[in-house]
């Protein structure tokens, strides 16, 4: 009796240890999507990164804290350099262009640059989208960067997020669209031309026209 007893302990165990391990599994993969998120917030300017904590500028098109980068997780953080040498080879060193107040530029992976064509700069390099009409770019960061705010139509065409800037609805904000907010009216149809009344000249010179018809028909007809 007491084996038997044993053995069932070890076996409830044994369930208790495997459950466990299968749950810290879960809480290690769920833990790894979440680092694959993209932590930065994009930005077309500085203006873009001023609601957030601490001293961040816009960098290509993310928010980076430039001054103080130990509250990113450490794979995301990014060397600071001045040239390209202190970069990795894949790596170029973009510089701020507040350099009187931003002396560091960030290491960031060289992906091409779209300025001549757009995004058929960016086709066959992997990222095929061109963030703010300069930085070839994955898609995430593209369709982030199109709900930004925008001011007026030529911002839109410029950075190639839309032909439009469209108020969005039950807000103060505007986005970049492709749906003229505000088309032009149809053009107006025209009417048909109006019978123009015959003039007493013009009746006249119907009745004489029939009257010496009908003078001269026995005429022709004899």
């Amino acid at each position: 009796m007491m084996n038997t007893r044993l053995l069932l302990l070890m076996l409830g165990g044994s369930l208790v240890l495997a459950v466990s391990g299968v749950s810290g599994r879960s809480d290690v993969l769920e833990s790894a999507n979440q680092l694959t998120s993209n932590p930065f917030k994009v930005c077309i300017d500085d203006s873009d990164c001023l609601n957030l904590e601490g001293k961040y500028a816009c960098f290509q098109y993310i928010c980076y804290p430039y001054a103080d980068d130990t509250t990113i997780s450490p794979q995301y953080r990014k060397t600071r350099c001045t040239r390209k040498e202190e970069c990795n080879t894949n790596e170029m060193c973009y510089r701020h262009h507040d350099r009187r107040n931003i002396n560091k530029g960030l290491c960031m992976e060289e992906l091409g640059n779209c300025q001549e064509k757009g995004e058929r700069d960016c086709k066959g390099i992997g990222p095929n989208k061109c963030c703010n009409g300069q930085f070839c770019c994955h898609e995430e960061y593209f369709d982030q960067l199109k709900n930004l705010n925008c001011l007026n139509n030529l911002m839109c065409k410029d950075l190639g997020y839309g032909d439009f800037c469209c108020p969005v609805k039950g807000t103060n904000s505007s986005v970049c669209c492709d749906t003229n907010p505000n088309p032009p009216p149809p053009p107006p149809t025209e009417a048909p031309p109006k019978a123009t009344p015959l003039s007493a000249a013009s009746a006249t010179e119907i009745v004489f026209a029939v009257v010496l018809a009908s003078s001269l028909l026995p005429i022709i007809l004899g």
